[in-house]
């Protein structure tokens, strides 16, 4: 009996998929990819990472795709396996993060039988992935060369802009194990030392519109916003500072934005990282007549609907190509944002007017009232909060190293209560889908891929939820530290206007809230984490030093005051309301 095909079928198709660029593959394991992992294992330069859970593996890959720019592939089994990957897919698609998938399929005798562990995997996501399907394996020269093509076709489609995912669906009948095929193996070999197959990479055409072009020297009430981005992605940062530098614009900082811990380079121009408290000043009497935003719509709902409300503004944002504007109000500009940002500095002035100095002064001003309010209310007496964990946290990251930070509370924690007087740090979000799930595993990704010491902030459901996802840091070899930030239970929700409504009990919300008594710092014991549980500044930033100095991975739970982001933000908002009405009442004194 003839030798199967299918091991070099399978030799193939990673040999040409590292020859267009693949580094990483990240396996779950399972019996009919079996092929294709002995494939991978035994194709140099792959790194292969396995993780056992699929949903957290999407995660882990869409991490270091974050860092690196370029798509992991993912390889499971048939059946159920591969639905697991949806959510991640869903969080790809949205921000644009390649990602490749390579499933395998029973074949199709098998197909609408009830054998075990088939299902109907042809298009199994729908329009969220560009879907190919491979087929079974095929000797014939033709079939050969398709293969290769396919490999170079999907890494090289998965890295343009507004890309989605991209599914390969891969076919294999019994035995999976590998067999010598001489004949075949001679070909393949023949094949992959063939020159790599050219590949033209895409872009997007950069047109700036002339009223753009004008508006730099010609409006003094102008504003760049920096919304989140993958790090990959965020190499415009000197360019938009340096393009705020010269029209006097200020950037308006997101608490994902690549602009958020710049360190002594946040000294180029005026970011303002704490917008949110001083709202009422930028929509009234300092509205802007131009702004320019980069990055994902704002983790701010009160400001990113403050857009929405300038309508005799222009604003421009500025996409991947996918449409980027939740209030339908601004002109979509698709270009990568460091070739738009070069195109604008050729046509931006030298210096800035003394008016856009003059308008980029008092909002300077208002943010660092703002700042003085949130460090005095952070000093007072009162209970210990997600803000003073924030605050701590954010003075002790170390130089160089990646921040993840979680939704929910965590990320609008840092943009309400971090200033910007620290290290130069990354930062890592997922504000695609603006989900909790698969937080833990995508920053271990993220981690794997950067080789940085990486500190993960998220809420302690976001923290259960991924339990799964501890199983992808046991191989990190730099500091990677997840602070939990317990304040036992969804406490968002109690920020919400459900708590308010008509008939609504304490156990009513618990549907929403899901309260707990758990001790979470044990679940890290079963994966090898240093843990600690700590309920006060002073006991947080030890073991913060702690967890730096350890090369492993550690697991700190902050216990917090149920409510005591929201009692910490009331006193914030207070502070400010009485000091502008002191600064009314003594200007109309004056007059």
């Amino acid at each position: 009996m003839e030798a199967s095909p299918l091991a070099e079928w399978a030799r193939l198709l990673l040999g040409s998929f590292v020859q267009a660029g693949l580094r990483d593959v990240v396996i779950s394991p399972g019996s009919r990819s079996t092929p294709w992992v002995w494939a991978a294992l035994n194709t140099p330069p792959l790194r292969c990472h396995s993780i056992l859970d699929e949903r957290s593996a999407a995660f882990f890959a869409l991490g270091q795709a974050r860092i690196t720019g370029r798509p992991s592939l993912l390889l499971c089994t048939s059946g159920t396996a591969a639905a697991h990957y949806f959510p991640a897919i869903i969080e790809a698609r949205l921000t644009s993060t390649p990602l490749l998938l390579l499933t395998a399929d029973r074949p199709f005798e098998l197909q609408a039988a009830k054998a075990p562990q088939t299902i109907d995997q042809v298009k199994l996501f729908g329009d969220n992935t560009e879907y190919f399907e491979l087929g079974m394996p095929d000797p014939h020269p033709e079939a050969l060369k398709f293969a290769r093509r396919l490999a170079f076709q999907a890494l090289t489609r998965s890295t343009q802009p507004g890309a989605r995912p991209i599914h390969i669906n891969a076919r294999a009948r019994k035995p999976l194990e590998p067999q010598s095929s001489p004949v075949l193996a001679a070909q393949v070999s023949e094949l992959l030392a063939k020159t790599p197959l050219e590949h033209a990479s895409s872009r997007l055409e950069c047109i700036i519109p002339e009223s753009l072009i004008k508006s730099l020297h010609s409006t003094a009430r102008g504003l760049f916003f920096s919304g989140p981005e993958n790090p990959a992605a965020a190499g415009y940062s000197e360019l938009l500072l340096s393009l705020a530098e010269r029209t006097g614009w200020p950037i308006v900082v997101d608490a994902a934005s690549p602009l958020r811990f710049l360190g002594n380079q946040a000294d180029k121009a005026t970011l303002l990282e704490l917008t949110e408290w001083f709202l009422p000043i930028l929509a009234e009497e300092m509205r802007p007549q131009v702004v320019v935003r980069f990055g994902s719509p704002l983790v701010s709902s009160a400001l990113q609907q403050c857009l929405g409300t300038w309508e005799d503004a222009i604003t421009y944002a500025v996409t991947d190509g996918a449409w980027s504007d939740p209030q339908n109000s601004s002109i979509q500009l698709p270009s990568r944002p460091a070739e738009l940002l070069k195109a604008l500095l050729a046509h931006a002035p030298v210096t800035p007017s003394p008016e856009a100095q003059s308008y980029s002064r008092k909002l300077e001003q208002a943010n660092q009232r703002a700042a003085h309010a949130v460090s005095a209310v952070l000093s007072e007496e009162g209970a210990f909060s997600e803000a003073h964990a924030a605050a701590s946290i954010a003075r002790l990251l170390p130089q160089g190293s990646l921040l993840a930070l979680g939704n929910s509370l965590p990320i609008r924690d840092f943009g309400s209560f971090v200033g910007r007087e620290h290290a130069q740090v990354a930062v890592l979000s997922q504000r695609g889908a603006n989900g909790i799930d698969g937080l833990i595993s995508g920053a271990a990704g993220a981690a794997q891929a950067s080789g940085k010491p990486t500190t993960l902030v998220l809420g302690d459901l976001s923290f259960i939820h991924d339990l799964g996802g501890l199983w992808c840091c046991q191989a990190l070899e730099t500091p990677f530290v997840i602070v939990v930030l317990d304040n036992a239970g969804g406490r968002i929700f109690e920020q919400l206007p459900i708590q308010h409504s008509t008939g609504m009990t304490p156990e009513k919300l618990q549907n929403w809230v899901l309260s707990h008594e758990l001790r979470l710092e044990k679940a890290g014991g079963i994966f090898g984490f240093h843990s600690e549980r700590v309920s006060d500044a002073p006991a947080l930033e030890a073991a913060l030093g702690r967890a730096y100095a350890h090369a492993g991975q550690s697991l700190i739970v902050v216990a917090v005051a149920p409510s005591g982001a929201h009692q910490t933000s009331r006193r914030v908002a207070e502070r400010l309301s009485a000091e502008r009405l002191s600064a009314e009442r003594l200007s109309a004194e004056r007059a």
